[in-house]
């Protein structure tokens, strides 16, 4: 397929690396054209172009701009009836450009999908949370020495975006009550579900060496847990791989933007 990817950060050359050695004609484009080209020269290797004119119809694009400037590209991309829309997460900062964001897929007959890499983690892909499981925990500890120097959390909050999508994912039903409290390197929150289980989610900037996992518990005692760390590098490999599936068959992806739009709500709710 040809593919598109919009934003040259560390995430958008990740993907375009990966597309380019799944087979896909693959395109780059970023409002700072030197670090498009610079991605462009260190992918010789699989191939990835530089967006400079106007191709040939472009099949899916990636979204992989900062969180508060991906509402024009998206504009663009439905404008040219693009076949698949896939965009990083937090899906935005807020919610009205959350809603903006949605607003522009009316009408539109193509696939959308937010990132959720995690759900295809080795480990968890097929995985359902057992029935006597009355509280499961989601943590993400990693030093800030560790992250990209480049990184700057709006919040922790959304920055704990993974484990919430994970928590309602997993989960299947929908959030009755929750707290939260976050700071510049950490943020907890708890969610109650309308089934009666709690989710329990913990991110920092400060453990060292990193750990991620899920566990659940009866209330009473540990049931079961999943080392996630370090995560499976195929991960984003196989996202892509159902992503532009579902774009080929015309069928819903498994995490359409109206999702990714819940997702942040409660993140932003939780950090509100």
């Amino acid at each position: 397929m040809r593919c598109l990817v919009v934003g040259c950060g560390s995430i958008g050359a990740r993907r375009a690396k990966l597309l380019a050695e799944m087979g896909h004609e693959v395109w780059v484009s970023d409002v700072d054209q030197d670090k498009a080209l610079e991605l462009q020269a260190s992918c010789l290797d699989v191939g990835v172009l530089f967006l400079d004119r106007t191709t040939d119809p472009i099949d899916a694009a990636f979204i992989c701009t900062p969180a508060d400037v991906r509402l024009g590209p998206i504009q663009e991309a439905v404008n040219a009836s693009i076949r698949g829309i896939f965009v990083e997460k937090p899906l935005a900062l807020d919610m009205t450009t959350a809603e903006s964001i949605l607003g522009l897929l009316d009408g539109w007959k193509g696939v959308d999908m937010g990132a959720c890499n995690m759900r295809y983690d080795g480990l968890l892909e097929g995985f359902v949370l057992p029935p006597d499981a009355v509280e499961v925990e989601y943590r993400m500890g990693q030093h800030a020495k560790y992250w990209s120097a480049g990184h700057k959390p709006v919040t922790m909050i959304l920055d704990s975006i993974h484990e919430l999508d994970l928590a309602l994912h997993f989960n299947r039903s929908r959030v009755t009550g929750h707290m939260g409290a976050s700071d510049e390197s950490r943020a907890n929150c708890w969610l109650k579900h309308e089934n009666g289980t709690k989710s329990l989610i913990h991110i920092d900037r400060e453990t060292d060496p990193p750990e991620r996992w899920i566990k659940w518990t009866d209330g009473r005692s540990v049931l079961g847990q999943i080392d996630l760390w370090p995560g499976d590098p195929e991960m984003y490999r196989r996202e892509m791989e159902d992503f532009l599936r579902c774009v080929e068959l015309g069928k819903p992806s498994p995490n359409p933007l109206r999702q990714a739009a819940e997702v942040l709500g409660w993140a932003l709710e939780v950090a509100g």
